[in-house]
C-alpha cells in the first residue's frame, strides 16, 4: 500500500507539471478539473517512487495508442481503473500527482506525452500497477511481487 497522509499534499499549483493542465498552448483545465489533481510533496514522491521501482513488473496486459486510438485508449483506462476513484502518477523522484481516475481516463493523453514520459500509475492501494511508456503503450501489472 502506497502511505500517504494530507499533510503530504499540496495545490495542483505547486506541481512543476501545472504548465501542461494550465495553458493555452496544451490544456486549460476548468478549476473543478484543477482541484481533482493534488500534487504529492517532494519527499513523499521520492519515498513513492522509490517503492514502485524495487517492484518486480511483469505485464499481464497491454493497450497500445496505435492499436486503440486515443478513445480507445480513454475507454480501456476508464474500464481499467473503474474500481478506484483515484490514481497516484509518478513521472520521477521528484514529480508525482494524485488524479481522479475519471479526469485521467477522460485526458489521459494531458498527463501522458509521448516520447518523452515513462510515469507509474497506481491506485493507493496497490492493487496493480500501470505504466505508460514513452512509445505511448500503457503495461498493466495485477499480479505484484517485490
Amino acid at each position: 500500500m502506497l502511505q500517504l497522509d494530507d499533510t503530504e499534499f499540496s495545490p495542483v499549483e505547486c506541481s512543476s507539471l501545472f504548465w501542461r493542465w494550465n495553458s493555452a498552448g496544451h490544456v486549460e483545465f476548468s478549476k473543478k478539473q484543477l482541484d481533482e489533481i493534488r500534487t504529492v510533496s517532494l519527499q513523499a514522491s521520492q519515498r513513492i517512487h522509490d517503492q514502485l521501482l524495487q517492484l518486480d513488473l511483469q505485464s499481464t496486459s497491454s493497450a497500445a495508442v496505435s492499436e486503440l486510438g486515443d478513445e480507445g485508449i480513454a475507454e480501456w483506462l476508464k474500464k481499467t481503473l473503474s474500481a478506484h476513484t483515484e490514481v497516484l502518477l509518478s513521472w520521477d523522484k521528484g514529480t508525482s500527482i494524485v488524479v481522479t481516475t475519471s479526469l485521467f481516463s477522460q485526458h489521459w493523453d494531458d498527463f501522458c506525452y509521448s516520447s518523452s514520459d515513462d510515469i507509474f500509475i497506481a491506485p493507493l492501494s496497490l492493487d496493480w500497477v500501470m505504466e505508460y511508456h514513452h512509445y505511448d503503450v500503457f503495461s498493466l501489472t495485477t499480479a505484484l511481487g517485490g
